[in-house]
């Protein structure tokens, strides 16, 4: 998909961009770890999983090339979402797969926090997944198929300094997931996560640069991964594709770590 940026070239709240599919239309919903999948890629998903691209978009930009459609939406909104979803059921009929990877962030450790922000970003990182999944499994359950994807994090199962609200509500998803998957599995619908460590985004390196030396903060960030380098967007979205896909028609429930190897040492 091509970069989809809010108006400041930010993102605020860390809200960003990823891909999602959606019956014979692609929904681009919230992800900074898959912002750059360029327009060779849509080609590849149209060939994969339908024809119509769909762009879920959470304030920001969006690209001319990334899509046949736009939602313009909150996840935090109920009634936008219900009506956005009951307006594209209409059209488009009942999805197949959806990926859910919208995300709410804030830089604060549990002392400079609120209980407010850490509402406001479930809100978004669980309630958006709850949202989403009220608004179209039912439709999906119907038809007696399709798959969810969300996009979790390595912080949910690790101490994550300055990101206490992001890594509880990442936790939270997963929890989510496990149940969403047993109360669906019955109707042929099937649920994971994909768990990303640190993405190569532009998100990421601007984190860096806000170091006193980014350079030794990228030295540091590497070290963390034992394979030796920065995640990719094409290593998360082949993970998401597989998983979206019919090859991976008897895997539900689980929690799949992109992380070159961060999970099994912390350094």
């Amino acid at each position: 998909m091509a970069k989809l940026r809010s108006p400041d070239g930010g993102c605020p709240w860390n809200r960003a961009q990823t891909h999602a599919s959606i019956g014979d239309y692609l929904i681009e919903e919230a992800y900074e770890a898959l912002d750059a999948i360029q327009e060779s890629d849509v080609s590849h998903l149209r060939e994969e999983l339908g024809d119509v691209l769909l762009q879920v978009v959470l304030h920001s930009q969006i690209a001319s090339d990334a899509g046949d459609e736009a939602w313009v939406c909150d996840l935090a909104d109920d009634a936008g979402i219900a009506q956005g979803a009951a307006d594209l059921l209409a059209r488009l009929g009942p999805p197949d797969i959806i990926v859910h990877a919208g995300a709410a962030t804030e830089q604060a450790d549990i002392f400079a926090s609120s209980p407010q922000a850490f509402n406001a970003i479930y809100d978004v990182n669980v309630g958006g997944a709850v949202r989403l999944v009220q608004a179209f499994a039912p439709a999906m359950q119907g038809a007696g198929r399709g798959n969810f994807v969300f996009i979790s994090s390595i912080n949910a199962r690790m101490g994550a300094p300055s990101l206490a609200a992001y890594a509880a509500s990442k936790g939270g998803l997963e929890t989510f997931m496990k149940g969403f998957a047993l109360d669906v599995a019955a109707d042929g619908l099937r649920a994971n996560c994909v768990a990303p460590a640190s993405i190569d985004t532009a998100m990421l390196r601007a984190s860096f640069d806000r170091q006193p030396d980014p350079a030794a903060a990228l030295a540091a960030n590497i070290l963390r991964h034992p394979l030796g380098r920065l995640g990719t967007v094409e290593d998360v979205a082949n993970v998401v594709l597989f998983l979206a896909s019919d090859e991976a028609a008897w895997i539900t429930g689980g929690v799949f770590p992109v992380d070159g190897g961060a999970g099994i040492t912390r350094r």
